[in-house]
């Protein structure tokens, strides 16, 4: 249920007032609002005397930023930052919850993510947009179902997605081999049978917008920690590491550890 109950936290922060949205309750606002006020008010924390070789503290988990890295679950093998830039491993609010990732820091740029709304899911935005602008989505983030069958819940909504009704059952659910992805990155794309009988120079784009594209995108799902998260990556240098997101929550003790799958 925890997943559930965080994603539906996520949403009464985000989503206030959205229309086909169930009220959440008082004390689901109230936690929520102040869980969003720590977003807002977080500032780089200053070195402490207990971290003193690793720089600051995250602002939210107090984790000691240069080890931070050693929280994270990688899937596959960590990607190298291009030249002139680093990983920095940031953190996000994520309902009580507190989201881990590695974003590039460059000269005159540092990427960081943001919440955006969303009716039946959350959104992971490139921040902060510019005024006039409208927020680049990074990560759309789904309940993921059935952990019998925990890819049942994103092939669901891939297939909704689907304009042709006649290419729905056609699109299936299979592991993504492109280079650079992270180990269990999966993609909705044709069967082998359905792709055979495509033109040959005819990229593939059946699938829809959470379908496997064959040109202009590297898209991708990751389902891990309770959710199915579908990352929007382009061709060019990523910014942020996909294979590295790792939700922390607190246990028993109010330490922060990896949540539960």
């Amino acid at each position: 249920m925890r997943k559930m109950t965080v994603l539906a936290g996520c949403l009464a922060v985000m989503t206030a007032g959205c229309s086909g949205g169930a009220p959440a309750n008082n004390a689901a606002e109230t936690n929520m609002a102040e869980a969003a006020n720590t977003v807002a008010a977080a500032a780089p924390v200053a070195a402490d005397e207990s971290c003193p070789d690793d720089g600051p503290r995250l602002p939210i988990t107090k984790i000691c930023a240069g080890r931070a890295v050693n929280y994270l679950n990688i899937a596959g093998e960590p990607l190298a930052a291009p030249d002139g830039c680093e990983w920095n491993v940031k953190e996000l609010q994520f309902a009580t919850d507190v989201l881990l990732y590695r974003a590039l820091k460059c000269e005159g740029s540092d990427t960081t993510l943001e919440y955006a709304g969303g009716a039946r899911k959350a959104d992971l935005t490139y921040g902060p947009a510019k005024a006039g602008e409208e927020p680049l989505i990074a990560v759309e983030v789904f309940s993921a179902g059935d952990k019998a069958d925990p890819t049942s819940a994103l092939l669901a909504n891939t297939r909704m997605s689907i304009e042709n009704a006649g290419d729905r059952a056609k699109c299936v659910v299979r592991k993504d081999t492109r280079e650079g992805m992270p180990q269990d990155a999966v993609v909705v794309d044709l069967t082998p049978a359905e792709a055979a009988k495509l033109p040959k120079d005819q990229p593939r784009y059946n699938c829809g917008p959470y379908g496997f594209q064959e040109e202009g995108s590297m898209s991708f799902w990751r389902v891990f920690q309770g959710f199915s998260w579908f990352f929007h990556m382009g061709t060019d240098v990523w910014s942020i590491d996909p294979g590295s997101f790792t939700l922390m929550t607190k246990d028993e003790k109010g330490e922060w550890v990896q949540a539960a799958e």
